[in-house]
């Protein structure tokens, strides 16, 4: 129980992060993942995890009023779930462990960015109220919403967290034991293509062209070629 109140807090503490406050990096995937890997004593997952994380939302940040994938808390969910489920299941290959683990908190990455646009909606409000108390000269009031605002956003994370933790220990416990031969041999698939797609990726943002189809094909060529010199 202490662990999954760990996993819960950070999750909180990542969403915070990545808009509301501090904005260290924390909230990025192969930050959280890693500290989350560190607070449960098992950073290897967390570091494998973080950097798959990373590739795949590498090129959303949390600018202005964009829509980006909740990394802050999928990478927190996937390595603390990841890491009870192995303690939990000590017979099911770890591979089938990570993809499982990824294919959740992905899936949550998604789902967490739609509660981004409604804590947004939320934050409207809030400014609404704000302009009227910098009018009014009440700085005290100011500072109250201001405070409401960090506080909802870590609750959003908490929730998120919660919700993303305990899906993914219940189809886990459920699923690994009947699949978990099936989904370990995926997984090194699985790598090598977003490692591959990542580098394509980076290669088409990196390379300032007119046309970012040759890089992307390039950067989607030497990757190939990675991958085919792991296989071999």
């Amino acid at each position: 129980m202490a662990e999954i109140l760990k996993i819960i807090i950070a999750g909180g503490i990542s969403s915070l992060d990545s808009t509301a406050a501090w904005q260290v990096m924390i909230s990025q995937p192969l930050v959280n993942a890693v500290v989350t890997g560190l607070i449960l004593g098992d950073v290897t997952t967390g570091a494998v995890l973080g950097t798959l994380f990373q590739i795949v939302w590498g090129g959303s940040l949390p600018v202005g009023a964009s829509a980006f994938p909740d990394g802050a808390t999928a990478g927190v969910i996937g390595t603390g779930g990841a890491i009870l489920l192995k303690k939990n299941l000590p017979g099911i290959d770890g591979n089938a462990v990570l993809l499982w683990s990824l294919l959740i908190s992905l899936g949550f990455g998604i789902i967490g960015a739609r509660t981004v646009i409604y804590m947004r909606r939320m934050n409207e409000s809030l400014m609404r109220r704000a302009d009227e108390f910098a009018r009014e000269g009440k700085v005290a009031s100011l500072e109250l919403l201001h405070l409401v605002g960090v506080v909802v956003s870590f609750v959003r994370g908490i929730l998120v967290t919660a919700s993303g933790l305990l899906v993914l220990l219940i189809s886990g416990l459920a699923v690994l034991p009947k699949l978990g031969s099936t989904l370990s041999p995926a997984f090194q698939p699985v790598q090598i293509v977003i490692w591959s797609m990542g580098i394509s990726i980076f290669c088409a943002i990196f390379v300032r062209k007119k046309s970012r189809i040759v890089p992307f094909v390039l950067g989607l060529v030497f990757a190939a070629c990675l991958a085919w010199g792991h296989l071999l």
